[in-house]
């Protein structure tokens, strides 16, 4: 998978944590008494927000995705049996 790829796939938790993570990187860098430069904070907030959403895609969307692909599937074959008898 392409790397182009892999972002849209998880496009959803990027548009989720964008802002917060933008927000807390720019008060990181405050406190750390950094000056406050455009291309820093857009640097450190886009590389941060990929390893965010990238984590919440593995570790919270993929097992809710299996588990509605798995009821799915479950309340499927039980209306398939229902409707054979």
């Amino acid at each position: 998978m392409t790397f182009l790829a892999y972002l849209g796939r998880i496009s959803y938790s990027i548009y989720l944590f964008h802002m917060p993570v933008n927000a807390l990187t720019a008060i990181a860098l405050q406190a750390l008494g950094s000056p406050i430069d455009g291309w820093l904070i857009f640097s450190l907030s886009l590389l941060s927000t990929i390893g965010v959403s990238a984590l919440s895609f593995k570790y919270i969307e993929m097992p809710f995705i299996r588990m509605g692909k798995s009821l799915q599937s479950y309340y499927l074959w039980r209306i398939a049996s229902r409707s054979a008898r």
